[in-house]
């Protein structure tokens, strides 16, 4: 099982996202999305190397779906460590000057 990770900047868009959805949707609505990101979480440490590849993000980096957010991740072996950089919304031009390693 791998060992998950969220970096700062991953922890602070999850806070945004729920804040918003909180204020935009209502209560239900934030918690349904915190349950769909612990589930991807779950799976990532189950099945780390499930989602796909992003080379241009990066060596190991990886890209998981919660719509209509993408999780930016990098998967090492080494370690077996799921490290999540970033928590975006997909329409976003995302390149690898939104992600700091």
């Amino acid at each position: 099982m791998a060992r998950i990770v969220v970096a700062s900047t991953a922890d602070a868009d999850m806070a945004d996202i729920i804040a918003y959805l909180a204020a935009e949707a209502g209560r239900n609505t934030a918690l349904k999305y915190i349950e769909l990101f612990d589930a991807l979480y779950q799976r990532l440490s189950l099945y780390p190397e499930s989602c796909v590849r992003r080379p241009d993000l990066g060596t190991d980096a990886r890209v998981g779906i919660v719509r209509p957010f993408v999780v930016i991740y990098d998967y090492s072996t080494a370690g077996n460590i799921v490290m999540v950089l970033r928590i975006l919304h997909g329409q976003r031009d995302i390149n690898l000057s939104l992600i700091s390693r």
